[in-house]
């Protein structure tokens, strides 16, 4: 029954239209694990492919997705060519997409377990949903935050940004100035009840796994921990590891790096 499916699309938040990856491996444990990608990323970035791999390769299936608003298209989406629809993206609109993609694959296949995976902000929108749906059966998170509201600029940059209602953050790799607008900071506390992360967990009682990197330079180890106690989960530190478990973008090899091929083996420890 093998199934191999790439860039398919769905509709997403505010009729949006994105893609999606779907592997079902020829034997099947009749387990999906659908993966979340982070701030400025996307489904192909790196070695998240290849990390897709490993686990259709122990008979999991597996689909990972494009948030509707990431910048990218239909025609392209790797990178981000559409900066305007980057600009429009907000939280909510991220969770929405998140719950589509859940109902898709439960329609698709009702008997199947769903484990739903998320790195960094993707993290803390696979948390919400995990906590939202009764279709998810696990959550992973994989150096994520464990809050959203802290994460947005304060004081005069807060300011500047709603007076001028755009602000911009340079992307390193490939240098475009990637906006957001200011309903992007107001989204979140209009919709504050739904995507409030640890307030969503209090309740949660599903099996939870929290992967972190000792060396993560962009998100604190202390928000695995915050999650892992949230959920009542097993927290997994990764020394060395950083913010990506040593993956980078382009991934031009044919194997994860080291520290990926630990936290791949961890969540296979955990599905067991």
């Amino acid at each position: 029954m093998r199934i191999d499916k790439v860039n398919e699309i769905y509709t997403g938040a505010a009729g949006r239209k994105s893609v999606y990856d779907l592997k079902i491996p020829d034997t099947w444990n009749n387990e999906i694990l659908l993966f979340m990608h982070g701030y400025k990323g996307y489904k192909d970035w790196g070695a998240w492919s290849l990390m897709g791999s490993a686990f259709t390769a122990k008979k999991f299936g597996y689909c990972a997705f494009n948030f509707s608003h990431n910048g990218g298209t239909v025609d392209n989406p790797i990178d981000f060519p559409d900066l305007d629809a980057f600009a429009q993206n907000r939280y909510s609109y991220e969770l929405h997409d998140a719950h589509t993609m859940v109902n898709l694959l439960h329609d698709m296949y009702p008997s199947a377990k769903i484990h739903v995976i998320g790195h960094s902000r993707g993290g803390g929108i696979a948390s919400l949903v995990a906590a939202q749906t009764s279709t998810v059966s696990s959550l992973t998170t994989l150096a994520s935050v464990d809050d959203f509201a802290s994460r947005f600029i304060q004081g005069e940059a807060l300011d500047k940004w709603k007076n001028q209602g755009v602000y911009t953050v340079k992307n390193s790799r490939t240098q475009q100035d990637m906006p957001h607008y200011y309903s992007f900071y107001t989204d979140y506390f209009n919709h504050e009840k739904d995507l409030n992360i640890l307030e969503n967990l209090k309740q949660f009682e599903k099996p939870a796994l929290h992967i972190h990197g000792t060396q993560d330079e962009a998100v604190q180890l202390a928000c695995s921990r915050s999650l892992a106690l949230a959920t009542k989960g097993e927290f997994v530190s990764i020394e060395g590891a950083g913010h990506t478990f040593q993956s980078k973008h382009p991934w031009t090899e044919n194997v994860i790096p080291k520290a990926m091929q630990e936290m791949v083996q961890h969540m296979l420890n955990f599905y067991k």
